[in-house]
């Protein structure tokens, strides 16, 4: 049995009165995000156990759509905004109504994953490259199955590190 499922199925045994489930935003497409396909279909798979046991429990899922957060790509919405709202020479952003409800969240405040090990959360590129080598042997040492990287952003170091990461991909791919 899943870990999320565990959890509801001690909510209802002990008759807890509410359920929150934090959901993905990596389930808003069809087959999920397959560096963390595991932990996605997970998810996916107890929405249909919340609204059964709906009943039973006051069930509420938030789904986190929008993580941002130090490091982020230049281009990306929070990143973006606040570049335009700060720069004098901005003619501004052009932005929706507003009508359509996102969920945001900063990097540092998302959990890591059940199951998931998180072996270090760089807060530039700087600190990057200093505990690259230290995750990577770590993750070795603990004998994990999957690493997962996301990639720093920008030129020079950052473009560097992206190089050493696909290379190191392509040797364990082949």
């Amino acid at each position: 049995m899943s870990p999320p499922l565990t959890l509801l199925n001690y909510a209802v045994n002990y008759k807890v009165n509410h359920f929150v489930n934090i959901d993905s935003f990596y389930n808003k497409f069809e087959r999920g995000y397959e560096s963390l396909f595991d932990y996605s279909q997970s998810k996916r798979a107890l929405l249909p156990w919340l609204m059964h046991h709906s009943s039973l429990l006051d069930v509420k899922n938030l789904v986190v759509e929008h993580m941002y957060g130090p490091g982020d790509r230049v281009d990306k919405f929070i990143p973006a905004l606040i570049r335009s709202v700060m720069s004098h020479y901005s003619d501004g952003m052009l932005l929706t109504p507003g009508d359509q409800i996102r969920d945001f969240i900063c990097v540092d405040d998302v959990e890591t994953p059940l199951g998931a090990v998180r072996l270090a959360m760089p807060k530039s590129v700087d600190e990057y490259a200093t505990y690259l080598y230290s995750s990577l042997r770590a993750a070795d040492e603990r004998g994990l199955a999957k690493v997962v990287a996301i990639e720093p952003q920008g030129d020079g170091l950052a473009e560097a590190i992206r190089d050493r990461l696909i290379r190191s991909t392509y040797k364990a791919k082949h």
